[in-house]
């Protein structure tokens, strides 16, 4: 457990109320984070970790100025040993690194979704260390994340050879499995959409597949399921069949050290105009 509460150093210089997320102004951000930030006991953590989520990435399909300037805070948080929640803060993470893959011009050579790849890319080295993390979760959540990210990242290389090399010394015979489909769903995406990490990809995907030695048999499937899902396209509205664009969040948690969380949202503006709901101004849930 930490001694204390995560620095988050130069979150006061950020200029969140000039800022926007999905609600409007992002001048409630910094209190939330600190308050992830905190160790220790606190019955509104995952909802606060919800609130931040729909107010930043909220359903996807945009990226907001707010989400870019969040990330570096959210990758400190997630690096941070012994803070409650970390697995679901890399899944928020990863489901940032997963938003280029099904965004398409104009917006994603908007200013903000640069903006997130580039945060993303500056935390690549703290992301695969995330892959020896003690907790099996956070391991599981941040192998996910990085598969996506091998899509469009410029260190795709590095990822994907970490990932495959993670295997070799992976304990967790579920997180073996989930390596080698994830693996070959990412290869097919890269390869479907002409992406120059499909090479990289591919060949993680084959040292995977040609892996022979522990659990020898119980990855037999899985293996055979890598081998053709990394020439196959990917299914339609997504890169795989877990994670399609504007999914809705599940009520239970997927993997242990995962939150639970809200299934309905409080909707953004936007999304209010065309639902004919009400919409908030107060950041309150």
């Amino acid at each position: 457990m930490i001694a204390g509460p995560v620095p988050l150093d130069g979150l006061d210089a950020v200029p969140w109320a000039d800022l926007a997320h999905a609600y409007g102004s992002a001048a409630d951000v910094p209190a939330i984070l600190r308050a992830l930030a905190r160790p220790g006991p606190d019955p509104e953590r995952e909802e606060r970790l919800d609130e931040l989520d729909t107010a930043i990435y909220h359903q996807g399909g945009a990226a907001y100025a707010a989400g870019a300037a969040a990330l570096p805070f959210l990758l400190e948080l997630a690096a941070a040993p012994g803070l409650p929640l970390r697995a679901a803060i890399v899944e928020l993470l990863g489901q940032f690194a997963a938003l280029p893959n099904d965004m398409r011009e104009p917006w994603s050579s908007d200013e903000h979704a640069r903006s997130c790849r580039a945060a993303l890319t500056a935390g690549h080295d703290l992301l695969v260390a995330l892959l020896d993390d003690t907790d099996p979760a956070v391991r599981a959540a941040v192998a996910d994340l990085l598969w996506e990210y091998a899509r469009w990242s410029p260190r795709a290389q590095d990822a994907a050879r970490a990932l495959a090399d993670r295997d070799a010394v992976e304990p967790d015979l579920a997180l073996r499995v989930s390596l080698r489909l994830a693996g070959a769903r990412a290869a097919a995406g890269a390869r479907a959409s002409g992406s120059p990490s499909a090479a990289p990809l591919a060949a993680a995907v084959r040292r995977l597949v040609e892996a022979v030695g522990r659990d020898a048999d119980a990855l037999t499937l899985a293996r055979l399921a890598a081998a053709g899902g990394s020439t196959r396209p990917p299914r339609p509205g997504g890169t795989s069949s877990t994670r399609p664009s504007h999914r809705p969040r599940p009520t239970t948690p997927t993997r242990p050290g995962a939150r639970t969380a809200r299934t309905w949202r409080r909707p953004c503006a936007p999304c209010a105009a065309m639902t004919r709901q009400p919409t908030w101004t107060s950041s309150a849930p």
